[in-house]
């Protein structure tokens, strides 16, 4: 089999416009597109060798609002065998890291396919982050990035060779997202260890079409219900579902009535 990754002509653009005189891409001696498609390459083989993938185009990516979202397809059949969100270069905030990127198309590929389907997953092919970002990792980043890993997404970072993990439970997960805060709680949902019962929150956010942050809810928010549900507690959800909440914050409640059968 051979493959092609497919990208939106803004995302070409994008690249097309980075600035590689920055020292972060000279130290990876990539000083053009060509160069930089040329290693994305090398990377996704060199993470799964069985796409062996040969080129990068520009086409339909079949999805119109997102210019992060690209597609890996078989060469010979057109099969669309992954989907890839791309980690943009240039500043990003860092609530809107791989949030903004890659949950935008997750959750419509989630309510489109995974809905009824009898699996767990809320996509329907294998998801792979691919990140071209230069600033730094930093922790709330890099909480994100663990996060996704436990959703199944797989990462690759072009710039920094830096590996990471699934947290390995919810309370881990708690803990870092209480140290990120600063605050005594995170701001995304409650443990109530007595009676094995998870609250989840709003997180401040306004979760309305139009608001970016409905999109930081959902990469802190779904690892949280699957880690919620995959370490036996009851999850309670009554605050979201009484918000006023947008088409991508329904794609949560959905994924709790599928997980927990409700």
């Amino acid at each position: 089999m051979k493959s092609s990754l497919i990208i939106s002509e803004k995302l070409f653009k994008k690249f097309e416009s980075t600035d590689f005189s920055l020292s972060t891409w000279q130290n990876i001696n990539i000083s053009n597109v060509e160069e930089l498609f040329s290693y994305i390459i090398f990377k996704i083989n060199n993470y799964n060798s069985k796409f062996n993938l040969q080129s990068i185009i520009v086409g339909n990516t079949k999805d119109n609002r997102n210019m992060h979202t690209a597609l890996i397809v078989d060469e010979d059949s057109n099969f669309e065998i992954a989907y890839v969100f791309f980690i943009s270069p240039g500043s990003i905030a860092r609530n809107m890291f791989l949030s903004q990127q890659a949950y935008s198309g997750i959750h419509n590929i989630f309510n489109k396919y995974c809905v009824d389907s009898i699996c767990n997953d809320i996509f329907n092919k294998p998801v792979y982050i691919i990140n071209t970002n230069e600033d730094d990792l930093q922790d709330s980043k890099i909480a994100t990035i663990r996060g996704s890993l436990n959703m199944g997404l797989h990462y690759i970072d072009i710039i920094n060779s830096n590996s990471f993990i699934p947290f390995n439970s919810l309370e881990e997960y708690n803990q870092e997202l209480i140290r990120l805060s600063g605050s005594i709680n995170n701001n995304w949902f409650s443990i109530d260890e007595t009676t094995k019962k998870v609250t989840f929150h709003t997180g401040r956010n306004r979760l309305k079409d139009g608001t970016s942050d409905r999109y930081e809810f959902l990469s802190r928010q779904f690892p949280a219900l699957k880690l919620s549900y995959l370490n036996g507690y009851e999850s309670d959800i009554n605050e979201i579902v009484n918000n006023e909440n947008s088409e991508t914050v329904d794609s949560f409640i959905n994924y709790f009535k599928k997980i927990y059968n409700s």
